[in-house]
């Protein structure tokens, strides 16, 4: 949520998008009159008889006041139009988002919605609901995610007896028996062996295998 706040946020280039547009509109509606006049901060300037305009890199020069206003302010004036549009949907867009993020709760599906829907869809499914739920118990608890970015303290892997302990929210201890590392068993038994082999558990009992 606070990350769609920042996104929001970070839209800071409609209202300086809207004053650009604003002062090329007013420059050409000039133009139209007969009577050009340039703001003073503004890039397009005329002068003496030729009209330039001015970039960081480089200079633009126009010899007439009709390719000036065509060739300029009808391209800068359409595509700072549709990039306001652009910037005003992507702002719409994140603020429904965080709309949803607080008023809705997100749903989650187990095991793919191609296999919830296949429930009711698939006639192997549908004729056998065993293989579904199967499937399914497969699907949801085939695999369990363990973040490892600087220690986890909360899992202990006992290599004698290949089992994994951890502690739930609940603060009841789950045990999973016959747990192997297919790529890197041998790395796993050598860091827990050299962490197990510290003498000073205070100064250095901090995990040093990943």
């Amino acid at each position: 949520m606070r990350n769609k706040k920042e996104q929001i946020s970070a839209v800071k280039k409609i209202k300086a998008t809207k004053a650009r547009l604003t002062t090329l509109q007013k420059i050409k509606g000039s133009f139209v009159k007969g009577t050009p006049t340039f703001n003073k901060t503004s890039p397009e300037q005329q002068k003496g008889a030729f009209f330039v305009v001015t970039y960081k890199c480089y200079t633009r020069l126009f010899y007439c006041a009709y390719d000036f206003e065509h060739q300029h302010f009808d391209v800068e004036i359409k595509h700072l139009k549709s990039r306001l549009g652009q910037l005003n949907f992507k702002k719409d867009r994140y603020e429904k988002q965080l709309i949803q993020l607080t008023n809705k709760v997100t749903g989650v599906c187990f095991g793919s919605k191609k296999l919830a829907r296949g429930r009711l869809t698939q006639k192997t499914y549908h004729a056998h609901p065993e293989r579904w739920q199967k499937d399914w118990a497969a699907a949801r608890y085939g695999k369990m995610t363990i973040s490892w970015q600087s220690g986890n303290f909360v899992f202990h892997y006992h290599p004698e007896t290949h089992t994994l302990t951890f502690k739930a929210i609940n603060q009841c201890v789950i045990s999973l028996s016959d747990v192997v590392f297919p790529y890197g068993q041998d790395h796993v038994h050598r860091a827990i062996q050299t962490q197990m082999n510290l003498k000073d558990k205070k100064k250095y009992g901090k995990p040093i295998g990943k």
